[in-house]
C-alpha cells in the first residue's frame, strides 16, 4: 500500500484535518473513501493524511502496539540549519527514523539506541532525495542520500512505529510542536520494503509515475575500485588531475585534488570489464598526458598510474674511443631502467634538476646531473671507463671548490676538460698514462701525471694549489742529495723591477706575488759556494726550483769562454750545467756570459757534467765533460751535429738515440734532453710500455732550466721489433708538447747519425716516390759500373747491386716487391754471364 503526496507544501500554518490543504494535493489510495490503509495487518489504517503546520500528519493508527516496516522516500529542500525530518514519530517516546536532523543526516531510535549517523551535512537551499528504511523482519535500518548508502545498522533494538500519532517532517513532544523548516516536494511512504526492481523504477519516475530527477539505483551491496595517479619520478600523489575511464562503449571523467578516485558500480555503467585509463593534468604544460590500456575494473581492486613532466633518453659509449656500450642500467630515484636493443634507456622525470647514475658489467659506475624543463624530451650521451679518476684540489684556505681540470692520455693525445663548483671531478678512464692539469681563479696553474695500470680501480689526485706568480725553492747538497735544513741558506732574488734577499734554515722558501718575467737567483751557505740560477715567472702560474750547492771544499771555480768559429767571444750566452742525481740529469748551475763571453761556475773537478750552451743566432751545443782544468773555450757554430729540434724560441729538446734503428741490447738508453735559457719548464719526461705489463715513465720537475730524463729498456731478445716511446714537455699556461717516436730493433742495420736509415728519414719527405725509387736504382747502377770498371767479378757486381736495391726497400724508398723483382733480374743476368 502507498500514500502519495504531490505538490509543493511550503510554510503551511493551519492544521487541516479534513484532508484539504491549500497548495497541496493529497491523494490516498486503499482502505476506505477518505483515506488508505498503509498498515494492513489488524485492520488498522490511516483514515486521512493531514498537515499540522510544517509537517505531515498521517493520522491515527487504530489498535496501536504493532511493530511496522516503514519505507519513506521523498525529495526535500532544507531551509534552515536545524531542520528535522522524521519518518515515524511516536508521541513523547520519539520512536522515529530521522531523515534530516540538526546539521547532518542521521537516524535515531528510542532511548540510548542510536542508528548510524551519516557524515554528509545538508546545505541550506539544496535538494536531497532521501530514502529511510526500517526493516521489521530483521531489525535492520538503512539511509540512502541521493542514491548512495549513507548509513546503516543491523539488529536494531529500537521500538517500532506502533502508537497513535504518525508524522513525517515533525515530531510531537507533548503535542505537535517541533516542525521542520523545509520544502517538501514529493513523499512516498510504504509499509513494506521495496524490492531492488521496485526501487529501480524510482530512477525513472516518482511513485505516481510522474518524471523524477534521476536517482541511482539503491543497492546496499556496493562494489568499489580505487584509481590513484602518482608522479613517476618520486611516487608522490598528484594534485588537480582528471582521470578518464573509457572503452568502446562508455567514457567517464573524474576530477580529483588528491590524486585518488573511488569508482563504484553506481558511477560507471559496467563493472568487471576492461577500460582504458587516461591521466591528465588540469594545469597546462605541467605533465605529459598518459593512457594505460585494458585495465580491469573489478570489485575491491585498485590501479596506480604514473605520469611525468619530462623524458630523458640516455646512450653510453667508451670514454676514449667513443665505441658504443649497449648493455647498461640507469638509476634515478626509484627508477632503474635497462638499456633496450638500440642501446638507449628512457627515464621519466619531474621538471627541474636531476641526478642519474650509470652501471654496466665490466665498467665503473658513474653518473651525471643536470636539469630539464616541463614537456621536454631530451637526449643525453654519457661515457664510461674501466676506472674512475677523482680529481680534487686544496689550497692554504682549504678545499678548492671552483676549478677546471684537463686530462690528456699521453699515448693518443685524447684531451678532456671539465669544470666544477663542487670541489670534485670524476673522470671515467681507461688503463694508460695521463697528464692532469688544474686551473682555479687566483691560484696558480698546476699539473701532474698519473699512471692507471689496471681496471676496476678508483685512482685519485689531489692538487695542492699555490698563489699565482709564486715559486717554491728547495736547496740540496749536490753530492749528498740531502736537504740543507741545518744551515743558513742565503737567497738573493733579482728582477728588473724588484730585488731582495731571503734566508732560510728549513731548506726551502716559498715566494708569492712576484713580478712576471725573468729572475736571477744567487744561492749560498757559509759552507757552500754561491751558484746562479735563472727562472721565469709566468703570469698566473706557480713553479718549483731545486737548487744544488757544492761544498766549498769539494770544488773550484771553472771559467768557460764562449766563442764563434772566428774566435770572437759571444756575450749573453746561457750556460746550463747538469749533474746526474740518481738516474736523472738535473740543473745544478747556470750563468750568462759577460761582455767577454765568459762565465765562472763553481764545479767539482771529478764529476762528469752535462753542458748546454745557448746563444741567439747560434745552434745549441750539448756535451758531457769532466772539468779537470781551470778554463775552457767553447766554440758555437751552425753545424747541426745531432738531431736537434726547436719547439719554441724559449725551449728546445734533443731525443737520443737520434736514429730510429736500435741494435738489440740488454741496456738500451732512451733519453730526452731539454733546455730553457729562461727557466720556464714545468716538467718533462718520457714513457714507454714496451716489454712491460705497465708503462714506464720518467718525469722530471723542479728543474725549470731543463735536464735529461732517461729510461732503460732491455731489447736483447727482440729483433725487428717496434718500440713506441712518448716524450713530453710542459710549459706553464701552454698545452703539453707531445712527441711520439717509434724505434725499431735490427741486427742487420747499424744505427748512427749518418746511416742510410737516418739519411732516408731526414730527406724522404723532400722527394716524390718515383724520384726516390729512381735514386736507388741509379745508385745501384753506379756501384755496379764502378766495380766492373775496377775488374770485379760479375757475381760481385750483381750482389752489390742487389744489396743497394734491398737497402732502398729497407729505408722505404722503393717498394719491396719491386726491389725483389729487380734484384732477381740483376742476379740472374750476372749469373748467366760467361768469363770472369
Amino acid at each position: 500500500m502507498e500514500l502519495r503526496l504531490e505538490g509543493d507544501c511550503e510554510d503551511e500554518t493551519a492544521n487541516n484535518n479534513d484532508c484539504v490543504n491549500t497548495g497541496c494535493v493529497f491523494n490516498a489510495t486503499g482502505g476506505g473513501n477518505t483515506g488508505f490503509k498503509p498498515f494492513t495487518d489488524g485492520g488498522t489504517y490511516i483514515s486521512c493524511l493531514k498537515t499540522d503546520g510544517d509537517f505531515l500528519n498521517m493520522g491515527n493508527v487504530v489498535g496501536g502496539g504493532i511493530d511496522r516496516t516503514l519505507f519513506v522516500e521523498g525529495r526535500f529542500r532544507s531551509k534552515a540549519a536545524d531542520n528535522m525530518l522524521y519518518g515515524c514519530q511516536v508521541g513523547e517516546e520519539r520512536d522515529r527514523i530521522t531523515l534530516i536532523g540538526g546539521s547532518q543526516f542521521f537516524q535515531q531510535a528510542n532511548g540510548d539506541d542510536t542508528l548510524p549517523t551519516s557524515t554528509i551535512s545538508p546545505t541550506i537551499g539544496s535538494d536531497y532525495n532521501i530514502i529511510s528504511v526500517y526493516d521489521d523482519s530483521d531489525d535492520d535500518a538503512f539511509m540512502y542520500i541521493n542514491g548512495t548508502l549513507a548509513a546503516s545498522v543491523t539488529d536494531s533494538t529500537t521500538d517500532r512505529c506502533d502508537s497513535t500519532d504518525q508524522y513525517v517532517a515533525a515530531h510531537n513532544s507533548g503535542g505537535a510542536s517541533a516542525f521542520s523548516d523545509l520544502d517538501i516536494n514529493r513523499v512516498c511512504i510504504w509499509s513494506v520494503k521495496l524490492t531492488a526492481a521496485e526501487r529501480a523504477e524510482l530512477n525513472v519516475s516518482f511513485c505516481d509515475g510522474t518524471p523524477l530527477v534521476p536517482v541511482p539505483v539503491v543497492d546496499p551491496e556496493l562494489s568499489e575500485f580505487t584509481i590513484t595517479g602518482i608522479d613517476t619520478s618520486d611516487g608522490v600523489s598528484l594534485e588537480n588531475i582528471t582521470i578518464t575511464i573509457f572503452n568502446t562503449s562508455d567514457s567517464f571523467d573524474f576530477t580529483t585534488g588528491n590524486g585518488t578516485i573511488l569508482v563504484n558500480n553506481r558511477t560507471i555503467a559496467k563493472f568487471n570489464v576492461t577500460y582504458n585509463v587516461t591521466f591528465a593534468s588540469n594545469e597546462s604544460g605541467v605533465y605529459i598526458n598518459r593512457t594505460f590500456r585494458k585495465i580491469n575494473i573489478s570489485e575491491g581492486g585498485s590501479f596506480i598510474g604514473d605520469i611525468y613532466q619530462a623524458i630523458l633518453r640516455i646512450n653510453v659509449s667508451e670514454v676514449i674511443t667513443n665505441i658504443s656500450i649497449t648493455d647498461f642500467n640507469t638509476t634515478l630515484l626509484s627508477q632503474k631502467n635497462k638499456s633496450n636493443a638500440t642501446g638507449f634507456t628512457t627515464l621519466f622525470l619531474r621538471a627541474g634538476s636531476f641526478d642519474v647514475s650509470l652501471d654496466a658489467a665490466g665498467w665503473m659506475t658513474t653518473g651525471t646531473n643536470g636539469s630539464i624543463k616541463n614537456l621536454e624530451d631530451n637526449f643525453l650521451s654519457m661515457v664510461m671507463g674501466t676506472s674512475n679518476l677523482t680529481v680534487t684540489a686544496l689550497s692554504s684556505d682549504g678545499t678548492v671548490n671552483d676549478f677546471n681540470t684537463t686530462r690528456i692520455l699521453l699515448s693518443t693525445g685524447f684531451t678532456e676538460t671539465t669544470e666544477t663548483n663542487t670541489g670534485k671531478v670524476i673522470f671515467p678512464s681507461i688503463v694508460g698514462t695521463f697528464n692532469i692539469t688544474m686551473n682555479s681563479t687566483g691560484l696558480a696553474f698546476a699539473s701532474q701525471p698519473i699512471i692507471i695500470s689496471a681496471g676496476n680501480t678508483l685512482p685519485n689526485i689531489t692538487f695542492n694549489l699555490f698563489s699565482s706568480n709564486s715559486i717554491n725553492i728547495t736547496i740540496f747538497d749536490e753530492e749528498l742529495n740531502e736537504l740543507l735544513n741545518s744551515t743558513i741558506v742565503t737567497l738573493i732574488m733579482d728582477h728588473v723591477d724588484q730585488k731582495f734577499t731571503n734566508t732560510t734554515i728549513s731548506g726551502s722558501s716559498f715566494f708569492i706575488d712576484l713580478f712576471d718575467g725573468l729572475w736571477n737567483l744567487l744561492a749560498s751557505t757559509p759552507f757552500h759556494n754561491q751558484r746562479e740560477y735563472i727562472f721565469t715567472i709566468v703570469p698566473q702560474s706557480t713553479s718549483s726550483l731545486n737548487v744544488y750547492l757544492l761544498n766549498s771544499s769539494n770544488g773550484e771555480p771553472k771559467t768557460f769562454t764562449i766563442k764563434n768559429k772566428k774566435d770572437q767571444t759571444i756575450p749573453d750566452a746561457t750556460v746550463t750545467v747538469s749533474n746526474k742525481i740518481n738516474t736523472t740529469f738535473v740543473t745544478v748551475a747556470q750563468s750568462i756570459s759577460d761582455f767577454a763571453g765568459q762565465v765562472n761556475i763553481f764545479l767539482s773537478s771529478s764529476n762528469e757534467y752535462r753542458f748546454t750552451i745557448e746563444a741567439p743566432n747560434f745552434n745549441t751545443k750539448i756535451f758531457d765533460l769532466v772539468p779537470v782544468v781551470q778554463s775552457y773555450n767553447i766554440i758555437l757554430d751552425e753545424i747541426d751535429i745531432i738531431d736537434f729540434t726547436t719547439v719554441f724560441d724559449r725551449v728546445s729538446y734533443t731525443i737520443l738515440p737520434s736514429s730510429n734503428i736500435l741494435t738489440p741490447s740488454d741496456g738500451q738508453n732512451i733519453s730526452i734532453i731539454t733546455s730553457s735559457p729562461e727557466g720556464i719548464i714545468s716538467y718533462f719526461g718520457l714513457n714507454s710500455s714496451f716489454n712491460s705489463t705497465s708503462e714506464r715513465i720518467t718525469n722530471v720537475s723542479g728543474s725549470p732550466s731543463g735536464g735529461t730524463a732517461t729510461i732503460l729498456i732491455n731489447t736483447s731478445l727482440h729483433n725487428s721489433t717496434t718500440i713506441p716511446v712518448d716524450f713530453f714537455i710542459k710549459l706553464p699556461g701552454e698545452e703539453i708538447i707531445l712527441i711520439h717516436k717509434d724505434y725499431r730493433t735490427s741486427l742487420f742495420v747499424t744505427p748512427g747519425n749518418h746511416s742510410a736509415q737516418n739519411f732516408a728519414d731526414k730527406y724522404k719527405d723532400q722527394f716524390s716516390e718515383v724520384f726516390k725509387a729512381l735514386i736507388v736504382v741509379l745508385v745501384a747502377v753506379a756501384v755496379i759500373l764502378s766495380l766492373a770498371e775496377m775488374g770485379a767479378p760479375a757475381v760481385i757486381n750483381g750482389v752489390a747491386g742487389t744489396v743497394i736495391i734491398i737497402a732502398g726497400a729497407v729505408v722505404g724508398w722503393i717498394p719491396l716487391f719491386a726491389a725483389i723483382f729487380i734484384s732477381f733480374i740483376i742476379l740472374g743476368m750476372y749469373a748467366l754471364r760467361r768469363g770472369d
